[in-house]
């Protein structure tokens, strides 16, 4: 390649830059430039993610403090921002956010109208989430994903007809496993504080993606995104 032509890379954030190069290490060093300036404004960065997001009644943000209560081994909301698709625990189950109520009234509660949500902290341009649930007896095929306008709740994502195929799994499990099941929705950016995960559980309003009851309803892990535009 002659090493006076210019090729230009566009990049996700829809500006320009311009990189001279004449060897295949020196397109991977543009290419890595607009990455690290992608990343360094916001974009593909998982603004959820928080390793240390304190507890219900001192939280930092990002946290999940303000989703519902869980119960048993799924009374650990905080696992939720905690970068781990999986089960961060010996058990290999014991994770994330249980909730109550679902087919037989879990928790000890009546089934119904169930949420998780992210308070972001400070308002964010976001426009996807990626949600991980604890098995596919868990993920409904109706839900909601909502954003806070200050005042109220605006729905996002309206998911009517979910199935198994929308289904990734986490690597640390066989692909063709149901233990975990995490989805992915894209809306168009949105700035918002808080995002919020509902769905019903009550087995006459909803039904899982294997087409019975939902038992309750289990969350590993809430990720949010802003994706290049």
């Amino acid at each position: 390649m002659n090493s006076n032509k210019l090729r230009t890379i566009t990049n996700s954030l829809g500006k320009a830059k311009t990189c001279k190069f004449g060897v295949l290490a020196a397109i991977l060093a543009c290419s890595l430039s607009i990455a690290s300036l992608a990343q360094s404004q916001g974009v593909n960065k998982n603004a959820a993610f928080n390793p240390n997001p304190g507890t219900s009644t001192a939280p930092r943000a990002p946290h999940p403090f303000e989703s519902d209560e869980g119960w048993g081994g799924g009374a650990r909301p905080q696992q939720l921002v905690d970068g781990f698709r999986g089960c961060n625990d010996p058990s290999d189950w014991a994770c994330g956010l249980a909730f109550t109520g679902g087919d037989s009234n879990w928790g000890g509660q009546p089934c119904g109208v169930r949420q998780a949500t992210i308070d972001l902290g400070t308002p964010q341009q976001v426009s996807a989430v990626k949600i991980t649930h604890h098995s596919d007896e868990h993920v409904p095929v109706i839900y909601q994903i909502q954003t806070f306008n200050g005042s109220s709740w605006d729905t996002q994502v309206s998911i009517t007809n979910n199935s198994q195929g929308r289904c990734s799994r986490a690597p640390s499990y066989d692909p063709t496993s149901t233990w975990t099941c995490t989805l992915t929705d894209e809306f168009y950016p949105v700035k918002t504080a808080k995002v919020r995960y509902t769905f019903n559980n009550c087995p006459n309003a909803n039904q899982n993606i294997l087409g019975s009851s939902i038992v309750h309803g289990w969350l590993w892990e809430f990720e949010v995104y802003r994706l290049p535009e």
